[in-house]
């Protein structure tokens, strides 16, 4: 039937439009609606078809006259006299009205779209039984309860993620729970996921989910659960392990054969990826010094199987129930690791200082290595206090050498900070915590001479043209400005305040935090993928090669690294301060403890509690002066909602 100039309705989102069609082009319809506005529609679309008419003025006359039909019509008739079955729009208009005229069908078929009695599909009306419509009647009903539920479960479900009460968890939520933890489980952000996230601001909407979860008794603080946050997995998958396992480093006569220099690591007693090592030689009254850095460029290739999965992790994540390696243990615990006794490829920053102590000249080359002695922090501390240890007098030097440069760091401005640092472990449901001075002397040590790697790296680099990035920092303001050449007690964090956030860099400026005027990071690329692009960088440099990246690369893969180490971050505070505080309700619940006032808010003071430095809340009418230490005693404490209150005592 050709439908130009006839008035039709057709069916739009379940509701029935009328329209004059102007022109037809294959199956879509040119038409006129009723607003009077130029549209089309398709031709399949069209359940009514009216007369030819003038134009579309005449749809109103058409509108009242069904209007005043579809009054009339009875539809309990049709449905008590016609045994359940499906006709056709125009066999029950006829059945009904005796005939079947374009008006009649229309009031039949707007009376027909809202009634449960009816199906509508198309121009096919089925007549529905009653058992049909009771069943839907239930359907229906239990659907609405279902939703009632839902919608309770999710108020219950956003309260209980910041609530720090016990809640009574409804056998009718269990269901929602188990959906709740599949999607958790497979990092799918469903519907329910969504509705009860929808308020959330954080980047991660799986950090909520899990509190509900730990809340609800279906997810703990293990290093497997806390890694779904950010869907990873504690291990690596089997190609990225066998392709791991079959990296040999193949040794050659280009590197510089140090392995008969006394070379000794210092490290935690636990550490696995041993990435740095120190070497000491005196040679007319100057002292060279070697800070060797695993040199994992020469196992790790740029995108292999270890490379991608490395770039996708960033960085190790150390969490007190175990550490989530960067690389495969085959690699960065043994291959790479620079272990006592085993010749090692290494990436090394070579050093020369005179009697007084002064760099006088340096390099930067591919060596061989063995480490003679792997010590401990302990260790290295008692040897330095032990004057017939073999190693007091190398170690006695480079404490001396350090102690130099961070005073020459300290007259540039840099801020040194002296603070004691927790250290836990869980194994088995057993808490252990190692309260750490980070500024004791074999510390001290390690951590200038890895400022000076880094220094010394990002000076090459500048004056070669490698491309690299740099990292720098502003002056900072005050009250941190007032610190600048000092060394703090980390213990008072106002002191700290006005200090200026690290930047990225094309070019060399000045880190005045540390208060040298040129910094990058190369010295950890067994637990930083970031190092390793830099290390990579500069080996190539070093073989007359193109560098394999440019410098939007590394821009590219800084950014991609810095969202990864955001959420590693995330994990390891989350993760320190629920153990940190399961460990204070197991062993010091009711112990009176020091505190000292780190800063207010209009109905509480921020505290840090000693030695461990963990944050908690004072609510006190006394003025206290920030930086002072107060005696105080746990007022209320529970781990998983991550909350501790004190009173003073």
């Amino acid at each position: 039937m050709n439908l130009e100039k006839h008035i039709i309705e057709y069916e739009e989102h379940h509701q029935l439009k009328f329209a004059w069609v102007t022109e037809i082009h294959g199956t879509k319809l040119h038409i006129h609606n009723e607003k009077g506005k130029n549209a089309k529609c398709r031709e399949k679309d069209v359940r009514i078809v009216h007369p030819l008419a003038a134009s579309s003025r005449e749809i109103e006359s058409i509108k009242n006259e069904i209007s005043d039909i579809k009054q009339d019509i009875d539809l309990k008739l049709i449905w008590d006299s016609l045994d359940p079955s499906k006709f056709m729009l125009n066999d029950l208009t006829e059945f009904y009205f005796n005939e079947s005229k374009s008006v009649e069908e229309s009031a039949l078929y707007r009376s027909l779209l809202n009634d449960s009695r009816f199906t509508v599909n198309g121009l096919e009306i089925t007549i529905r039984s009653q058992t049909d419509i009771d069943a839907e009647k239930e359907r229906h009903r239990l659907r609405q309860e279902k939703d009632a539920i839902r919608g309770k479960f999710v108020k219950w479900a956003r309260h209980i993620s910041t609530s720090t009460e016990a809640i009574e968890i409804l056998d009718d939520y269990l269901p929602l729970i188990k959906d709740l933890d599949k999607a958790f489980q497979d990092h799918q952000k469903t519907d329910l996921l969504k509705d009860i996230t929808c308020n959330d601001r954080s980047d991660n909407p799986f950090e909520m989910i899990f509190d509900v979860l730990v809340a609800a008794g279906k997810r703990d603080y293990s290093s497997v659960n806390l890694l779904k946050i950010i869907s990873r997995d504690s291990g690596f998958s089997e190609s990225v392990k066998t392709h791991a396992e079959q990296v040999n480093y193949a040794y050659n006569d280009l590197r510089e054969k140090l392995s008969d220099k006394l070379t000794f690591s210092i490290d935690d007693a636990d550490t696995q990826e041993i990435d740095d090592a120190i070497s000491y030689e005196l040679i007319d009254s100057n002292y060279h010094i070697g800070v060797h850095i695993a040199d994992l460029s020469c196992f790790v290739k740029k995108g292999d199987p270890v490379d991608e999965e490395a770039l996708r992790r960033s960085s190790t994540v150390y969490l007190p129930t175990g550490n989530v390696l960067m690389i495969p243990e085959s690699i960065s615990c043994d291959k790479a690791s620079l272990i006592a006794g085993m010749e090692r490829p290494a990436f090394s920053i070579l050093a020369v200082f005179n009697s007084k102590f002064e760099l006088i000249e340096s390099k930067i080359t591919r060596t061989l290595i063995n480490v003679d002695h792997r010590l401990s922090y302990d260790e290295s501390d008692a040897i330095l206090e032990d004057t017939s240890s073999e190693l007091h007098e190398a170690l006695s030097c480079l404490d001396a050498i350090s102690k130099k440069m961070q005073k020459e760091r300290l007259q540039h401005g840099a801020i040194v900070i002296a603070k004691d640092e927790s250290k836990l472990y869980v194994h088995d449901d057993t808490i252990n915590c190692q309260v750490i001075n980070t500024h004791l002397k074999s510390r001290m040590i390690i951590g200038e001479f890895m400022i000076l790697a880094n220094h010394l790296t990002a000076l090459l680099a500048r004056d070669e043209e490698i491309p690299i990035i740099y990292r720098g920092q502003d002056t900072p303001d005050e009250p941190a400005r007032h610190s600048m050449g000092k060394i703090l007690d980390g213990k008072n964090p106002r002191k700290m305040m006005g200090m200026k956030k690290s930047q990225l860099s094309l070019h060399p400026k000045k880190h005045s935090a540390l208060g040298i005027k040129a910094y990058t990071q190369i010295s950890s690329p067994l637990r930083r993928f970031s190092d390793l692009v830099l290390q990579r960088q500069i080996c190539a440099w070093m073989e007359n090669q193109p560098a394999p990246y440019t410098t939007t690369e590394i821009m590219e893969i800084l950014g991609n690294s810095g969202a990864a180490d955001k959420e590693n971050r995330g994990l390891d505070s989350r993760s320190n301060r629920y153990w940190t505080l399961e460990y204070l309700k197991r062993n010091h619940h009711h112990a009176d403890l020091e505190a000292i006032a780190a800063s207010k808010y209009p109905s509480f003071y921020l505290m840090n509690i000693q030695p461990w430095n963990i944050r908690a809340k004072l609510v006190t009418d006394r003025m206290l002066k920030f930086g002072d230490s107060f005696p105080v005693k746990i007022l209320r404490i529970n781990p998983v909602r991550g909350v501790l209150e004190l009173i003073l005592d």
